[in-house]
């Protein structure tokens, strides 16, 4: 097992967690720590709330769990499917941290990618599970009832890199299978000097250092910062050329709002479809519930979500939130 340095917290979050899970602010500081943390403080629906099944799937020698949920009572209903990438800067948060969100979701069948967790885990082999469960998931639409011609990849902070860097992936593998992508406040770039990374260096919940941290965590050398598939902010125009229309949504107050912006930028030059917007007086992960319901700014956010995937499916998606 890689053992990983100490997450770089700010003492806000030190004080916070070692508060909240009864242990010293340096043991906060640890990554075992850390990812309870996030257990912790995230909000968990009630098991009824959902339909959900569990597998271990295997695609071209790589194995990876995945999780199908689906709305009650819509077991024999073909529906839209989400290939859901979860956040945690490639080193935290799990199914239980943000399965709130999939509820919000669930009117469409999420498969969600239990990929392997940084340090642990190097690239690219959560980007090639990532890879496996959306080829399982083209390879057996029909047994687990889902349009492909509707098919979502939806991050979260490092999932949405993932699911960039798996529209890039698919892309160079000459699979179109993905039709939309959806991403929220994510990291895309490995220059970390964006005119956001100055203004919120020091931001309590997300300093720089710690968004370094992560990504060092993930890749398995600087030499790997600059890859498309880990920096999508690095890909050429031609290769973001013929990429599924972007939704993407950035954090006011956030160090990786730039990120965001500049990718939208760049996909729109690209001539790929891509509406960015930025949540005013927000921070990052603000779509994430941590409080017994949804703030307004995340129930926004995923309304958003879901009347522009209506849009992009062209059809009736009952929002549940």
């Amino acid at each position: 097992m890689t053992k990983s340095p100490l997450v770089p917290l700010s003492e806000a979050m030190k004080t916070l967690t070692a508060q909240l899970l009864n242990v010293t602010p340096e043991e906060a500081c640890q990554l075992e720590f850390h990812r309870q943390f996030f257990e912790a403080i995230m909000i968990t629906p009630d098991d009824d709330e959902v339909e959900k099944e569990d597998k271990t799937i295997e695609v071209g020698g790589i194995k990876v769990d995945i999780s199908i949920v689906r709305p009650p009572g819509q077991k024999d209903k073909v529906l839209p499917v989400i290939l859901f990438l979860h956040g945690g800067g490639w080193s935290v948060c799990n199914y239980k941290t943000h399965s709130i969100l999939l509820v919000t979701l669930a009117n469409a069948c999420i498969v969600f990618v239990h990929y392997s967790l940084s340090p642990e885990a190097k690239y690219p082999l959560p980007l090639e599970e990532c890879y496996a469960a959306l080829c399982w998931t083209q390879q057996n639409a029909e047994a687990i009832r889902v349009d492909t011609n509707k098919l979502t990849v939806l991050g979260d902070s490092s999932g949405g890199n993932f699911s960039a860097a798996l529209t890039i992936y698919a892309k160079e593998k000459g699979n179109d299978g993905i039709k939309q992508q959806v991403l929220y406040y994510p990291p895309l770039g490995t220059t970390f000097d964006s005119e956001s990374f100055k203004l919120f260096e020091n931001d309590d919940f997300l300093p720089r250092e710690q968004v370094i941290y992560y990504i060092n965590n993930y890749v398995r050398s600087k030499e790997d910062y600059l890859l498309p598939y880990v920096a999508p902010l690095r890909a050429s125009l031609e290769t973001l050329a013929g990429l599924p229309p972007a939704l993407i949504l950035t954090a006011e107050r956030d160090v990786l709002r730039s990120d965001g912006e500049e990718y939208a930028h760049k996909l729109l030059k690209a001539g790929v479809p891509a509406l960015c917007v930025r949540y005013q007086n927000t921070s990052h992960s603000f779509v994430l519930p941590t409080r017994p319901h949804l703030s307004p700014e995340a129930t926004a956010g995923i309304t958003q979500t879901v009347v522009w995937l209506k849009s992009q499916w062209k059809e009736n998606l009952t929002l549940k939130v």
